[in-house]
């Protein structure tokens, strides 16, 4: 996702940095930095001796140099990769051997050199042109390339060097996949720049030195070091949140000593009188300032700029609920986004005269909409769950790189950059997870802490998430085959992917996302009708509704002269945790829901229907005195006809291993559910 604070370097520039920009041609530390000329294969050790893979060196650097100057600074850093890996499985070499080394689109790469080298000594070199580029279409881009020669019990190596935009924080993955032998961090920066960091599940060594840089014996810098040695690989598991519990490593810009005195090195151990940069205060006096702190002039352009689409709208006449809603449409309908545009000034007239805005402007379009029609809105920040936990005692702006509206009123958010989902809702990456706010009611005579908050996103339990479906199976008459009415109803978070693909595929493939869904019931099953209802971007508020005829034979089994109707395929593929491998990681669950099924089966006949026991299923389990999650099916004969209700939900969305063997007699209760059979004989 984009980052929305991008004015924020600005900011840092011009109060922090007493520096003019630093040519590309002047020296770094590492610029010249290179791999082993003679290569060989290294010993592992064997305690890693079996597994997948082993990532013998992973180290990074990153140099930060200022120029001289006041208000024209722009700092340049220089980024160094170098990882080498040994290979053990054939599973190794299909996790290693495409290579994507993730870019900002404005960065400038200097080289990418790989190779591989053979168990005997071989080293065969990367091909440049097998290099191929991916925009991922956030300001963002990837380098793929794949290797030849990669074999097991050899290696790869790689080193990739660039000039990167600079950033005020970064964050570190320390552990991956497979065991890391060595890695380590390097910041460098000039001496009176200082940094805070904390690590996360694991430990990692940190000390930093201060020394002559290789320019002139004049020049010092600081250099700080991160470090771990072998630490051990970490499983992928399903329902976890992955990169969130690896050891990880948030580095925060702290201190600028040049700000305040120009003897650093005698500045003493009495950090308590230096002002501390980039801080929460800072933040919220930026967001402050660039989104709520308008002249009544600039405030007067504003509101006539925007004054003929309220009208047009019509927005006065409607509800509080109605007017966020409308809101929200015509901006995601009507307003593209481009990352071009993230530094132009805000023009409400010429965003709604050209159809385009940069990432920050859509913001402050938001919130000049919701200001014109007296609507509290208030701006958070967030980071995706998935990646990490936002951790509200440490000042870190990676927590901080989401966008969302927060309706105080309503306890509903609006998800900006997000054109699938609607008001009330923002992403379930964010949900359950930690924000910082804007609080609009304090006095601009308090302190900028008292303009922010800390809480949590927590979903309302108001918004239930309930997936229904309800099939009704009849036999053809010569009972080779099955017509299924089915009807669904996806809400919010399950129709996601269905809503993009209706909203943005080609004519052609708009309904392959839900006719994937149907297919899941019946594997062979012609679509013969489909009705979709609310499937427009505009109804997103609502949910997807589905019906449809289907028909196939897939479902039945003949033996001699009894049928097998495998009736648990119609609710669908179900994962399983048949494998009783030790649970490392906590459960994560992307949000609450429940699942509310229903199959009718009208018996021929002349039939009659046996098997029916296994349809009687019950598991479930509280964690906390509270419910967590559950599966219960259960069945019933009226006349010729088979019903059977069935209940999945999960209501609690992150559990501790602990539990994972009741999680787990859920989970594998809807796969065994999936695989049962009825049996119809005369």
């Amino acid at each position: 996702m984009r980052k929305l604070c991008s004015f924020l370097i600005v900011f840092f520039i011009c109060k922090c940095s007493c520096f003019s920009q630093v040519g590309e041609d002047e020296q770094y530390e590492h610029f010249d930095y290179t791999w082993q000329l003679a290569p060989t294969v290294p010993i592992i050790p064997g305690q890693f001796a079996q597994t997948d893979a082993v990532i013998i060196k992973d180290y990074e650097t990153i140099e930060i140099k200022f120029g001289k100057g006041m208000q024209t600074a722009k700092p340049n850093t220089f980024n160094l990769i170098h990882k080498i890996i040994y290979i053990n499985t054939d599973a190794g070499i299909e996790l290693f051997n495409t290579v994507s080394v993730p870019l900002d689109k404005k960065s400038k790469l200097v080289s990418i050199v790989a190779r591989t080298i053979s168990p005997e000594g071989k080293v065969t070199m990367l091909n440049l042109s097998n290099i191929k580029e991916v925009d991922n279409h956030d300001g963002t881009m990837e380098k793929i390339f794949a290797l030849e020669g990669l074999q097991k019990k050899g290696t790869l190596e790689y080193i990739v060097k660039s000039y990167e935009k600079y950033e005020k924080s970064y964050t570190f993955y320390m552990q991956h996949r497979v065991p890391i032998l060595f890695k380590e961090i390097e910041v460098i920066a000039p001496e009176y720049i200082h940094y805070n960091s904390k690590n996360y599940n694991g430990d990692v060594r940190t000390f930093k030195t201060t020394r002559e840089g290789i320019e002139k014996k004049t020049v010092y810098k600081n250099f700080h070091y991160y470090k771990t040695l072998d630490v051990p690989g970490l499983p992928f598991e399903d329902y976890c949140n992955y990169k969130a519990h690896l050891t990880r490593l948030e580095i925060q810009f702290a201190f600028n000593y040049r700000y305040y005195r120009n003897d650093v090195r005698d500045r003493g151990s009495n950090q308590s009188a230096i002002h501390r940069f980039m801080t929460y205060n800072d933040l919220a006096e930026s967001l402050y300032r660039q989104f709520y702190e308008v002249n009544e002039k600039d405030q007067a352009i504003i509101d006539k700029a925007i004054s003929e689409t309220v009208d047009r709208l019509e927005l006065k006449q409607l509800t509080l609920n109605e007017q966020i809603v409308k809101i929200e449409n015509y901006i995601k309908s009507n307003i593209s986004v481009s990352d071009e545009l993230e530094y132009e000034a805000f023009s409400p007239e010429t965003i709604l005269k050209n159809k385009i805005a940069g990432f920050d402007n859509l913001i402050h379009l938001y919130l000049a909409f919701f200001k014109k029609m007296n609507i509290t809105c208030q701006l958070n920040l967030s980071c995706n769950k998935k990646d990490k936990a936002f951790d509200q005692k440490f000042d870190s702006y990676t927590y901080t790189e989401v966008p969302l509206l927060y309706f105080p009123q309503v306890n509903g958010y609006l998800d900006p950059l997000n054109l699938i989902l609607r008001y009330p809702l923002c992403s379930s990456n964010y949900v359950n997870n930690g924000v910082y706010g804007i609080n609009l009611t304090t006095s601009k005579t308090h302190p900028f802490s008292d303009y922010y908050y800390l809480d949590d996103i927590i979903d309302p339990d108001s918004i239930q998430h309930i997936e229904k479906m309800n099939a009704v199976l009849n036999f053809s008459p010569e009972m080779d085959s099955i017509y299924m009415h089915i009807s669904r109803v996806e809400p919010d978070y399950f129709a996601e992917d269905m809503r993009e693909t209706l909203a943005f595929a080609p004519s052609a493939e708009k309904e392959d996302g839900v006719r994937d869904l149907l297919i899941e019931s019946m594997k062979d099953a012609s679509v013969d009708k489909l009705v979709i209802t609310n499937g427009e971007l505009a109804q997103a508020e609502k949910p997807l509704l589905i019906e449809a005829d289907l028909s196939g034979s897939a479902l039945i089994e003949k033996s001699g002269n009894d049928i097998l109707l495998k009736i648990g395929e119609v609710i669908g593929t179900q994962k399983n945790l048949y494998q009783e491998n030790t649970r490392t990681n906590p459960i994560d669950l992307d949000f609450k829901h429940k699942l509310i099924r229903k199959i009718e089966l009208n018996i021929p006949a002349g039939y009659k229907i046996s098997g029916l026991e296994p349809l009687n299923k019950s598991t479930s389990f509280t964690h906390q005195e509270k419910d967590a999650c559950g599966f219960r099916s259960s069945y019933k004969l009226e006349g010729n006809k088979l019903i059977i209700d069935i209940e999945e939900y999960y209501l609690q969305t992150s559990l501790p291993v602990k539990v994972y063997a009741d999680f787990r007699n859920v989970i594998n209760a809807a796969a065994d559910f999936n695989k049962i059979a009825v049996v119809l004989s005369k």
